[in-house]
């Protein structure tokens, strides 16, 4: 893979904000729904796909691999299975900077679940590793970092379905070893890693003046960075 030239600049800036703003994780994704109709939510960044995890999976590894989590019920997988191109959009109000990333989303659920596939292309996204990526790995690795609050979410009845359930039905916390097996078990099938592969990015930084805009190109080989009006 080519080193993506902007990465360390979300990095920086990630970090820049992280200092006040403990939600800068936060960002929104756009996808499209199976009317063609834009559809955008709240999600949450959780580092880029084989770093933020346990490090004997692939050690040295770094990619420019965008990693969210979600519910393999909610309707933006089947949205994204249907149609995997989306928009990351990220406003950071600390330096006042919008990244707004373009390209393809990419569903990895529990593998013997019936949507799981092979994305042999994502592993030209990694530095320092060869050979097939684990995912299955690190999708349990990425659940076991979860909050007990947050893995129970995944035991949770289907998402934007009609409430039907008790709240008795919408477990708080999931617990290794102190919760029942099948509830632990139930949240590990639920859970899926979202994975962004950007190709482009649009970079704004609006403390400086005049503002500054790049936009960052992906071809076949490499990265390519212009300067734009903002």
């Amino acid at each position: 893979m080519t080193h993506a030239p902007w990465k360390a600049v979300l990095q920086k800036t990630l970090e820049s904000n992280l200092k006040k703003h403990k939600d800068a994780v936060f960002t929104q994704l756009a996808t499209i729904s199976a009317a063609g109709r834009p559809t955008v939510r709240t999600v949450v960044f959780r580092g880029f796909s084989g770093e933020a995890s346990s490090d004997d999976l692939a050690p040295n590894a770094t990619s420019d691999l965008l990693q969210f989590t979600t519910h393999i019920e909610s309707t933006k997988v089947q949205e994204i299975m249907a149609n995997p191109w989306c928009e990351v959009c990220w406003w950071l109000p600390e330096t006042n900077e919008q990244f707004r990333f373009s390209g393809k989303a990419y569903i990895i659920p529990s593998s013997n679940h019936e949507l799981c596939r092979a994305y042999p292309e994502l592993d030209a996204h990694f530095q320092n590793f060869s050979g097939g990526f684990d995912w299955e790995k690190e999708r349990l690795a990425v659940w076991k970092a979860m909050s007990p609050g947050m893995k129970a979410s995944f035991t949770w009845p289907k998402p934007g379905a009609p409430r039907t359930a008790p709240d008795s039905g919408f477990t708080s916390k999931v617990e290794e070893g102190r919760s029942p097996e099948d509830q632990v078990t139930k949240s590990i099938e639920n859970f899926a890693l979202l994975i962004v592969a950007p190709d482009t990015l649009d970079h704004v930084e609006l403390l400086k003046k005049p503002n500054e805009r790049r936009v960052y190109v992906k071809n076949e080989s490499s990265w390519v960075m212009e300067e734009l009006n903002p």
